[in-house]
């Protein structure tokens, strides 16, 4: 109870200090207050009924309300919910460089502590800037996935996202000498999937379909590894050549009498589907832009969803087709031609 009493105290101490802030901005005062408030609320009402969780809610509320204090210092100058790319980018930039940071307490300026730590860096992204439930919740579709490429998490550079096109794609799948290997990232881009979730893959999660012309297609169901619910999210290939690879792999594997619904598709370890893309980008040449840097299975992945989007796909669409709104995964996304 003694635990229970001091975090309540903090979190008391928290609240009325962050009242100081409300003159810089009002507007995202208010914002960033109710976001406070409705977490708050969810968190008690699910997880609040015992002492150990009341105290654990009680110090990561603390912590929340000291991040909006600095949070309140970087968006003086803006309204949050109406933030186009221009300010989104200064925002980012003043984070990554801590300009115009908190000021300091004198017990901080007695112990020279200039700038927040890494851990706080990474919460300000995760758990209010970007997260499925900080502040970018309450502002458009179009809004939030445009802060989720601005915002992206990297404490090593303070380039934009990179990605690579579909003539990039090409040339690497070209360069593949294994059918495997040429499959392993057509289905990465494909179904703009995690490097998880794709290693999941059994053979009961594809399934074959009829199109229109009545010609067969394959329906391929993904788990959503890094969402709790795990929710499937089922998607339709959208490029010709994976669909002849997977035919070409499937009977294969059906060929073996010890192939069920639950067999893997592919037998790749995390570190080997990794290398599997390097490789490729070694033998083709290709670099992501704008970094420069060989890519990753996650950047097959972004890929995906800048090639959707520039097919006129919808952003609530392609959220959905990538699994970042499990709820509501209802519909299935139509191929691309």
């Amino acid at each position: 109870m003694v635990d229970l009493h001091k975090s309540k105290e903090a979190l008391q101490n928290q609240k009325a200090s962050i009242k100081d802030f409300q003159k810089l901005n009002t507007q995202n005062y208010k914002l960033l207050l109710s976001w406070l408030n409705e977490w708050e609320e969810r968190s008690l009402s699910r997880r609040g009924h015992t002492p150990d969780a009341k105290v654990r809610i009680a110090k990561t509320l603390a912590k929340y309300y000291q991040i909006s204090k600095q949070l309140m210092h970087w968006f003086k100058d803006v309204d949050i919910s109406k933030m186009d790319r221009e300010q989104m980018i200064t925002i980012r930039d003043d984070i990554h460089t801590l300009k115009n940071p908190l000021p300091l307490s004198d017990k901080h300026k007695r112990n020279k502590r200039k700038k927040l730590s890494q851990n706080t860096i990474h919460d300000i992204y995760r758990k209010v800037l970007i997260g499925s439930k900080g502040v970018f919740y309450h502002v458009s579709p179009h809004q939030h996935l445009l802060a989720k490429e601005i915002f992206q998490i990297d404490q090593r550079t303070d380039k934009e996202v990179d990605d690579i096109s579909m003539d990039d794609i090409k040339k690497m799948a070209n360069s593949a000498t294994l059918p495997l290997h040429k499959l392993w990232l057509w289905l990465l881009f494909d179904l703009g999937s995690r490097l998880s979730e794709t290693l999941l893959l059994t053979r009961g999660a594809v399934t074959t379909t009829e199109t229109g012309k009545g010609r067969l297609n394959y329906e391929v169901t993904l788990k959503g590894s890094t969402t709790k619910s795990q929710q499937s999210m089922s998607s339709h290939l959208i490029h010709q050549e994976v669909i002849d690879l997977l035919r070409w792999h499937l009977d294969n594997l059906d060929r073996d009498p010890d192939t069920t619904d639950r067999t893997r598709l592919f037998s790749f370890s995390p570190a080997m589907g990794e290398k599997v893309i390097r490789t490729l980008s070694t033998r083709s040449g290709v670099l992501a832009k704008p970094t420069k840097k060989q890519p990753t299975p996650h950047t097959i992945r972004r890929s995906n969803a800048r090639y959707l989007y520039e097919k006129d796909y919808g952003l609530e669409e392609i959220n959905t087709r990538q699994g970042r709104h499990p709820a509501k995964q209802n519909s299935h996304a139509a191929p691309v031609s």
